[in-house]
């Protein structure tokens, strides 16, 4: 009995060597896998902290902007809820909240309307298509040309037309000359003239 169960326990050892050999296996590659992933995991660990971080910081610079934006709306006799209405308008164009937010400000502190706004971003995405452009490069182009007077840049996006022409144009529609208009009204031709594109 006792012979035949050592023979029995034998045979079962010989039997799981090779079960045996190969957990052994598996556990070095585990070990190996481990310390060649352990950079990656670290690698992996640091770029989400820093994304974390620019996330946070993004977040601030926004909460800053609304802040400005809520007092730039109130100097400008605009509602604070309109403003944000117009905001989240341009966000659903695939404008960025700090660029949307940007663009309103800029936009409410030449007392320029902005009623429009979410118009000259999806213009901006409709000639973006045409010409291989980002829609929200073409958009920050345009609000640049409006606020500076600059047509120029919107040549990259298609519309030939300067700034002279579409204040002429825009001076013959409300029956003035072009030495009567003034500096909002050469601002609001620009404005008009890209949403007429």
């Amino acid at each position: 009995g006792i012979q035949a169960a050592a023979q029995s326990g034998n045979n079962l050892a010989e039997k799981l060597k090779p079960i045996a050999t190969i957990v052994g296996a598996i556990t070095i590659a585990f070990v190996a896998l481990r310390a060649a992933l352990a950079p990656v995991v670290e690698d992996t660990k640091n770029w989400l902290e820093s994304m974390a971080q620019q996330g946070l910081e993004i977040a601030a610079r926004v909460d800053a902007l609304r802040i400005g934006l809520e007092v730039i709306a109130k100097n400008a006799g605009q509602s604070v809820e309109y403003v944000t209405s117009k905001v989240a308008d341009l966000q659903k164009t695939g404008i960025t909240t700090r660029e949307a937010i940007e663009s309103v400000m800029q936009l409410l502190t030449l007392r320029l309307p902005i009623d429009n706004i979410e118009d000259l971003a999806r213009a901006g995405q409709d000639m973006a298509v045409a010409y291989g452009r980002n829609s929200t490069e073409t958009f920050n182009r345009f609000i640049y040309a409006i606020t500076t007077g600059q047509t120029e840049v919107l040549q990259m996006v298609g519309i030939q037309e300067t700034a002279t022409q579409m204040q002429e144009k825009y001076a013959r529609s409300i029956g003035k000359s072009t030495s009567e208009l003034t500096t909002y009204d050469k601002r609001l031709a620009i404005q008009e003239g890209i949403l007429s594109k």
